[in-house]
């Protein structure tokens, strides 16, 4: 096979790829009225922010217009548009911000309290907490829970969000118990669509990154693995999705905790500019293929 057909070959496989896998996004975009202009409109956006971010011909040097219509066919009017105004994107220098770069007080009270040694019990377990401090008398609470993060937040209010999200229960005793699946809000759109952005950009990220070190024979790849089946019934995998929920949390919550201690040991070190993601998913529905 001649070197030009094997990028042919390459670019048929990419085509085919992203095809495949904005499949599930454009449904989605669909179902909210983003229309085809409205996203092409976006795409003309992170074209030109990625071209002027990861392109430059030297560490120092500003990516021109010019380059980047070369690099993007984006035209040379709409690029400078772009550069210029920016207007109802809000995307900063430095390249698209996450909205869920900084998690929501709620992730955040999970994720200590399943943690942190003051709020779990030996076998690594969330305690029950009492609501107040003044009536926990030393004990683990949620009050000091909630000002151990954000002392600008009353405990009342996190509470109240946390109980309608279903992330915690009430019990008789004033005491409350943390739902160990509290790690995606039920009902919280805006919630839902912070996990929905950090999750899918780090696993693509992810993916590109591998494919790339593949291309260029490096081994320095990130775990990118799934498990694959078909010919199942129903019943099958609703045997499945169980299991995969309930291994699916332990390992979850076994990397919080990893997670949490080295990074109150990082808090004071110098270079401590890492961030990371982990995460599982699992998929099912009627194969079509």
């Amino acid at each position: 096979m001649s070197e030009q057909d094997d990028i042919a070959k390459k670019d048929g496989l990419i085509i085919r790829a992203i095809t495949n896998v904005m499949r599930p996004l454009v449904k989605f975009l669909i179902a909210r009225g983003v229309t085809f202009p409205m996203f092409a409109e976006i795409m003309k956006h992170v074209y030109v922010e990625v071209a002027a971010k990861d392109y430059k011909l030297s560490p120092d040097a500003k990516v021109t217009d010019s380059r980047i219509t070369l690099l993007t066919k984006v035209h040379r009017k709409d690029v400078r548009r772009i550069r210029t105004e920016q207007e109802g994107f809000d995307v900063p220098e430095d390249g698209v911000e996450l909205s869920s770069k900084k998690a929501s007080l709620g992730a955040q009270i999970v994720a200590k309290w399943l943690a942190d040694k003051d709020y779990i019990d030996g076998a690594g377990e969330p305690l029950p907490l009492f609501t107040l401090a003044s009536k926990a008398k030393g004990q683990p609470n949620f009050e000091h829970l909630v000002e151990s993060i954000n002392v600008d937040i009353r405990p009342r209010v996190a509470l109240d969000e946390m109980l309608s999200q279903k992330m915690v229960v009430m019990g008789s005793d004033d005491r409350i118990t943390l739902n160990k699946t509290a790690f995606i809000p039920e009902e919280n759109f805006e919630e839902l669509m912070g996990h929905f952005d950090r999750n899918l950009h780090d696993h693509m990220a992810a993916a590109v990154h591998n494919i790339s070190q593949n291309e260029k024979g490096e081994h320095k790849k990130f775990i990118e693995r799934s498990v694959y089946y078909k010919e199942l019934t129903p019943e099958s995998v609703e045997k499945l999705e169980q299991l995969v929920e309930e291994q699916g949390m332990e390992s979850l919550i076994t990397i919080n905790k990893a997670a949490y201690d080295l990074a109150e040991e990082d808090q004071d070190k110098s270079g401590n500019d890492q961030r990371m993601t982990f995460g599982i998913y699992y998929y099912a529905d009627k194969d079509d293929e």
